[in-house]
């Protein structure tokens, strides 16, 4: 005995359509997510050579360094599906309150910073160049 199973008809292929090329974004394109600031942080951006905004959340000790002496600047760079924002609530204040000036920064496409054209938002380097250019 033989089992005949129905056939399909063959798919047919579907129209090629030339899609028109991406428009260039004339306009940075950010993330909207505020995150409350806590007594004495600040919130700006910190414009990039390539063009690019940077989210940067900042508090500045409240009363000069123990000891008389200016301590450095810290800078908190964030891992992974995180922002600025994750300083903010404990590390800003613990440490500007022992004298560090504190800068908490949204690497590109996180929290509030622009979102650049390219597909991934940056290497080890790209981050370093951001950096760098900070204060």
């Amino acid at each position: 005995m033989t089992l005949l199973l129905p056939t399909s008809p063959q798919p047919m292929p579907l129209p090629v359509r030339a899609r028109p090329a991406p428009a260039r974004r004339s306009r940075l394109l950010r993330v909207s997510c505020a995150y409350p600031l806590h007594k004495g942080q600040s919130h700006r951006f910190h414009r990039l050579p390539c063009g690019l905004d940077l989210e940067v959340i900042a508090q500045q000790p409240p009363v000069p360094a123990p000891g008389g002496g200016e301590r450095p600047p810290l800078v908190f760079v964030h891992g992974s599906f995180h922002a600025a924002w994750c300083w903010a609530e404990h590390w800003l204040p613990f440490f500007s309150g022992a004298g560090f000036p504190c800068y908490a920064l949204s690497l590109r496409a996180q929290g509030e910073s622009s979102i650049p054209l390219e597909k991934v938002a940056g290497t080890l380097e790209v981050i370093q160049r951001s950096i760098i250019g900070l204060h």
